[in-house]
């Protein structure tokens, strides 16, 4: 068996991410809030923020490892009631990559990972734990449905202002394992925890949301520290924040004739 670790770090690399390369209900309130309260206005804010049909996205994974800080970005928008988006990756040292996402799969287009004009595809499935570790980066509805892991151990620690707007602040812990078994129908999270789930049964994960006067998610910022190697240990930090709330979206799934042939290993 993997660890979450070895998993995760694999599924970076492959697609060319590696890190050594270059108030419940409505409005909320300004007192104290904490354990289950505080838990269920977290859970109402996945589906209100579902619910909203549509978000412009922007995810940032900051990963710290041996010393070395890596930046990565992406901006697009998502569909809740279809689970398919459509993506810019800015990646250190790589040109601008696009990429489409649906519940299952990821299409990534832009050297070096793919020919400009063909698109490769990865199965997210398939990734198991290993498309947790960044994952909002390529699908910005798992930093939403992970929420759905949220302990009694949360708390609300204020209301702040954010981009213009009043927002409640959370803080607490995500029991990833129970987000996922949890996870809305079709959406790729509800397919990672069968697929890991041995790996994910200590993945705890701490986590601050800010939900607006409306209930709905503006931002969630998820801290994952793993171990990769004896003595070592890498933090990745993974901030998605949403806007434009029904925002129209209309992706184009690429087709058979769009993607990059894969190379046959037993011809290699």
């Amino acid at each position: 068996m993997k660890s979450p670790a070895t998993a995760a770090w694999g599924v970076m690399l492959v697609i060319g991410l590696g890190f050594g390369a270059a108030g419940c209900g409505g409005v909320p309130g300004e007192g104290a809030r904490s354990g289950q309260a505080a838990r269920e206005d977290v859970l109402k804010a996945v589906d209100l923020t579902r619910r909203t049909g549509s978000a412009k996205t922007l995810t940032k994974v900051v990963s710290v490892a041996d010393g070395k800080q890596t930046v990565m970005q992406s901006v697009g928008v998502f569909d809740y009631r279809q689970n398919v988006g459509q993506l810019q990756l800015r990646l250190p040292g790589k040109g601008p990559v696009a990429g489409v996402i649906t519940s299952r799969t990821l299409y990534v287009r832009g050297r070096p990972l793919s020919r400009p004009d063909r698109w490769r595809v990865f199965d997210l499935w398939a990734m198991g734990v290993g498309a947790l570790l960044g994952g909002g980066l390529t699908d910005p509805s798992l930093g939403l449905e992970l929420l759905r892991g949220v302990s009694e151990d949360v708390r609300r620690v204020g209301v702040e202002q954010f981009d213009g707007v009043r927002v409640a602040h959370y803080r607490g812990v995500l029991d990833v394992r129970h987000a996922l078994s949890r996870a809305s129908a079709n959406s790729s999270a509800a397919h990672l925890g069968a697929a890991a789930a041995e790996d994910l049964s200590r993945l705890r994960i701490p986590f601050d949301a800010y939900l607006d006067d409306r209930g709905r998610v503006r931002q969630v910022v998820q801290v994952m520290t793993l171990r990769y190697a004896e003595g070592k240990s890498a933090t990745i930090t993974t901030t998605t924040r949403f806007s434009d709330f029904g925002t129209p979206v209309s992706v184009r799934v690429p087709g058979p004739a769009d993607l990059r042939r894969q190379p046959d290993p037993a011809r290699r």
